[in-house]
């Protein structure tokens, strides 16, 4: 009935309502905008995980580079493992009571102390085992000998290499080596040396003990030849030894001429 009579009144209504209106679409919009701050959009996390990718192909990227840019090393130095075998030939006396040559075994370990391009200095470790056949039986066949039956000595050693290494600028796989060595061994009795018959027939001989059952003293001094083979942690190689017993009525001397296997780990 008012808004009949008093169109200023319908008029005021409008205007009313004209501005409640902006004013309640502003602040949906201001809310809207409240609740974008508050939970922002997934975008965002999918934006960080593919820079977190990203940055782990990179530094993959990176190893690999690396790894394709390290050099292979050729040739290995270190902690090795040794087989030397071959023949040893006795010098005089003792090649007079037995045979002129026997067979010798080592097996060593050592490690390259000192590393350089153009030299090495290593420490070696050998067990070995040397057979040869005896000549002398007893005084009975008129060979004085202080070896009776034959000549087996075994024990350890141990020593230095060194020497120069030489090839190419870069790798050199050809090694030059000097070597010396002291140790222990024993040779084992093959005669009964509790037989008095035994024992007579030794004195006899004009000896008051044979080098058998009894400690003996190891000398070894010579050079050696390597070869490190494409086979990066393989090497062969060959060793001419000056072998000195000591321990006996007879020092006994021989030369020994071993090829070797060795492999560094």
């Amino acid at each position: 009935m008012l808004l009949k009579k008093s169109p200023y009144a319908l008029l005021l209504v409008v205007l009313g309502l004209l501005l409640v209106a902006p004013t309640s679409a502003f602040a949906q919009r201001d809310d809207s905008e409240d609740d974008d701050e508050e939970y922002p959009d997934d975008d965002d996390d999918d934006d960080d995980d593919s820079v977190d990718i990203e940055r782990e192909e990179s530094a993959r990227a990176r190893r690999q580079t690396r790894t394709r840019k390290r050099v292979v090393r050729e040739v290995v130095k270190g902690a090795y493992a040794k087989m030397n075998i071959g023949p040893l030939f006795w010098f005089p006396p003792i090649s007079g009571v037995t045979s002129t040559s026997g067979t010798q075994l080592d097996f060593s370990f050592g490690y390259d102390v000192l590393d350089r391009l153009n030299f090495t200095l290593s420490i070696e470790g050998s067990f070995f085992q040397l057979i040869t056949n005896g000549d002398g039986v007893s005084i009975d066949l008129g060979i004085a000998s202080p070896i009776q039956g034959d000549f087996r000595v075994f024990g350890g050693i141990a020593g230095i290499r060194a020497g120069p290494n030489f090839g190419g600028k870069r790798v050199k796989r050809f090694s030059l080596q000097v070597h010396a060595a002291g140790g222990v061994g024993y040779s084992p009795p093959l005669v009964d040396l509790q037989n008095q018959a035994v024992l007579t027939r030794i004195a006899a001989g004009g000896f008051p003990y044979i080098m058998q059952g009894r400690p003996l003293g190891i000398v070894q001094a010579g050079i050696g030849f390597e070869y490190y083979t494409r086979l990066s942690h393989f090497s062969l190689g060959i060793d001419f030894d000056y072998d000195l017993i000591l321990g006996g009525p007879w020092p006994a001397m021989g030369l020994g001429i071993d090829i070797f296997l060795k492999y560094t780990f």
